[in-house]
């Protein structure tokens, strides 16, 4: 299984908007924590984390139809990651 962080900017997105994609995301599988020496981070405004057996392009494809269902158009980069460091990261409450 692949690990996946998604950045997305929603152009000209506003906080409701923001409200909008995370709800939309969630039912995709996409999550805005990260789990780091035992403890849960919530990641930074508009990245996510998704662990899946597909491929990068189709978890873009599936972050950039949530962005569509909420009537935007955003940028989107997908990568894979398998390791990493955490700092500055607020504890998910």
């Amino acid at each position: 299984m692949n690990a996946y962080l998604a950045r997305i900017e929603i152009h000209q997105g506003s906080e409701s908007d923001y409200t909008a994609l995370h709800k939309e995301l969630e039912t995709k599988a996409f999550e805005r924590t990260i789990e780091s020496d035992g403890k849960v981070y919530d990641l930074p405004s508009g990245t996510y984390r998704r662990e899946s057996w597909l491929s990068a392009a189709q978890i873009r494809d599936s972050a950039k139809d949530a962005v569509s269902k909420i009537g935007k158009k955003g940028g989107i980069i997908v990568v894979t990651y398998s390791d990493g460091a955490l700092d500055g990261l607020n504890l998910h409450k």
